[in-house]
C-alpha cells in the first residue's frame, strides 16, 4: 500500500494503491456502503460512516467528532499501474458547517476576552486561536488515519 499525504489548511488529500483489481474495488466499497458502518473502541466514542458510490467516485461522511467537527471524504477510483491494483484519490475536508461553527467559537471568544481581561484579553487572543488551531488538526491526523484504513479493510474485504 503507498500512501502520498498533501496538507492544505482545513483539508487533506491522500492517494492510496491497493492490490485488487478496480472493479472488485468497486463491489466491495458499494457493498460496504449499503449499511451505516459503525466503529467504536475501547476509549473512543462510538463513530459512524455512511455514504455512496457513483461509477468512479464515492462520498464518505462522517465521523462527527465531539460535535464540532465532522469530515466529508470525496474519493475517485483509478486503475493503479498493474492490472490488479487500484488507486484511490482521497479529499478529506473538514464539513461547511464545522468551519461555521468552528469561526462563531473563536468569536466568541474574542468577545468574553474582551469583555473580561480588556486589553490583556487581546493579548491571550492568538494563544486561543493556536489551540483551536491545533484541536483542528489533531482531529484530521487521527481521521485521515482510521479513514483510509476504513477504505482500506472495506476494499480489501
Amino acid at each position: 500500500m503507498k500512501k502520498v499525504l498533501r496538507q492544505v489548511g482545513l483539508r487533506r488529500q491522500i492517494t492510496v494503491v491497493l492490490p485488487v483489481a478496480m472493479v472488485q474495488a468497486k463491489k466491495n466499497l458499494g457493498m460496504a456502503l449499503q449499511e451505516t458502518i459503525v466503529l467504536s473502541g475501547q476509549w473512543q466514542t462510538t463513530r459512524y460512516y455512511w455514504g455512496y458510490l457513483d461509477r468512479d467516485r464515492f462520498i464518505l461522511n462522517g465521523p462527527r467528532a465531539h460535535k464540532h467537527f465532522c469530515f466529508l471524504t470525496q474519493g475517485v477510483f483509478s486503475p493503479g499501474e498493474g492490472p490488479d491494483q487500484t488507486r484511490l484519490d482521497l479529499e478529506i475536508v473538514l464539513g461547511q458547517v464545522s468551519e461555521t461553527h468552528l469561526l462563531r467559537m473563536v468569536g466568541g471568544f474574542f468577545v468574553a476576552l474582551g469583555v473580561m481581561f480588556n486589553l490583556f484579553g487581546l493579548v491571550l487572543l492568538p494563544l486561543f486561536l493556536a489551540f483551536f488551531y491545533g484541536m483542528t488538526q489533531l482531529h484530521f491526523e487521527y481521521y485521515m488515519g482510521e479513514i483510509r484504513q476504513l477504505l482500506c479493510d472495506r476494499i480489501m474485504g
